[in-house]
């Protein structure tokens, strides 16, 4: 049996923001006082999450009329179906992150003509479930099997609601006191 072979793309590029020599190891974090004394020695390279990660919110989920539980998943798609169009904007998003917003801000424009038609009131339809047509997906191309099909689908799912606390206590695993989510 062939598996489809799947590019992820994440929002993780393993690049980091700031690149000290002193840079936090393990064993800072196994005694709180080190650990303070380490977070001060880097504090010029402290930043908070949210200036790293779009959160995203009920606004966001308004503005793209769309749920909040899947928005994520649907600014991919139409992020995808754009790359899909043209494979350089991979690269101008590399190179200038704020292209993504741009990507996912253009959307279709509908237009609405009034004819001044009165339309007479419909008759309930009977409930008939209406398939997507082939354009509604995106194509996958052919492409070999993946080197590790042999291991099986592996795979996370986050929580739905995975906002970051950018005041995290990883020496006591508290939130900051208060915060909602």
């Amino acid at each position: 049996m062939s598996y489809p072979r799947v590019l992820v793309i994440t929002s993780c590029t393993g690049e980091k923001q700031s690149k000290p020599e002193n840079q936090l190891v393990l064993a800072d974090f196994k005694d709180a006082d080190r650990l303070r004394q380490r977070e001060a020695e880097l504090a010029d390279f402290s930043t908070t999450a949210g200036a790293i990660i779009l959160p995203l919110s009920n606004a966001d989920a308004k503005r793209y009329r769309y749920g909040l539980v899947g928005l994520k998943g649907f600014l991919f798609k139409r992020f995808a179906e754009a790359v899909c169009k043209d494979a350089e904007l991979l690269k101008a998003v590399y190179e200038e992150p704020t292209v993504f917003q741009e990507v996912i801000d253009q959307q279709e424009t509908q237009l609405e003509l009034t004819l001044g038609l009165s339309i007479p009131p419909t008759k309930k339809a009977s409930k008939q479930v209406i398939k997507p047509s082939a354009e509604d997906y995106l194509a996958i191309p052919p492409c070999p099997p993946a080197p590790n099909v042999h291991l099986g689908m592996q795979y996370y799912i986050p929580e739905w609601d995975d906002r970051v606390d950018p005041n995290y206590d990883f020496l006591t695993d508290t939130l900051t006191p208060g915060r909602d989510p």
